[in-house]
């Protein structure tokens, strides 16, 4: 279910479309507003059984997205996951696991997981029309081309003052695949509505959950658990 709630984000692909001009410079300025040593937000995801705005919510997960420099902390439900320079730390707190994945030196640094996304939608981009919702708010609903296989289209709406993301919507163009956990019969074609809230309220922040230590030290080449996860399972890949 994970897999079909998101891909992998990116920034802009550099083509032609409807509006072009405003969706570009528009994003290019949600972009660069990002681009800052702290940051943090809210995150809900809520699955809808169809395309309608009023549809039965299927199932809904929490989460936030925290950045200090150059570390990006994501949690969604019970999994969390830190991206450092030099390795991720996943968390799975219901397994109570945690791994160690090592990056080599020439990977980029973390970005923002909702910008880096946006790249692969845009290469299939077949339209964009942009509605102003408020005085502060603006939509852009971006219909992509059928030769991508998951997504019809995608809203997003966001701050014109402020450059910040208030909603991204995906709309899927075939059922999703069965999930009994979530009620989920493999009949429904839904869409994903992926709200934004709390920038910047730095009571989500605990700047010690950025740091490699919060979770595991080293004796010689024995990995530990941190007193914070006491009796977690713990493997480097």
């Amino acid at each position: 279910m994970r897999k079909t709630i998101l891909t992998y984000l990116g920034l802009l692909a550099g083509i032609g479309f409807a509006k072009s001009q405003d969706f570009k410079q528009d994003m290019l300025a949600l972009v660069n507003a990002q681009k800052v040593d702290k940051q943090c937000f809210s995150l809900t995801y809520n699955l809808r059984e169809n395309h309608q705005s009023n549809s039965r919510v299927l199932y809904v997960s929490k989460g936030k997205y925290i950045k200090v420099k150059d570390a990006c902390l994501s949690t969604l439900d019970h999994i969390s996951s830190l991206t450092l320079k030099e390795e991720i730390i996943t968390v799975d707190k219901n397994e109570q696991q945690l791994t160690i994945s090592k990056l080599n030196q020439s990977s980029k640094a973390p970005t923002n997981d909702i910008l880096q996304q946006i790249e692969n939608y845009n290469q299939y981009i077949q339209k964009v029309t942009g509605t102003k919702l408020t005085n502060n708010a603006y939509q852009y609903t971006i219909v992509l081309k059928q030769t991508f296989s998951a997504i019809s289209k995608y809203e997003l709406v966001f701050d014109i003052k402020l450059k910040t993301i208030l909603r991204m919507t995906l709309f899927y163009k075939t059922p999703i695949e069965e999930d009994k956990r979530y009620h989920i019969t493999g009949k429904e074609i839904p869409r994903l509505d992926i709200e934004f809230t709390n920038y910047n309220d730095f009571k989500l922040l605990n700047e010690a959950e950025c740091n490699a230590s919060y979770y595991y030290t080293k004796n010689k080449n024995k990995l530990i658990p941190s007193s914070n996860f006491n009796g977690y399972d713990i493997k480097q890949l």
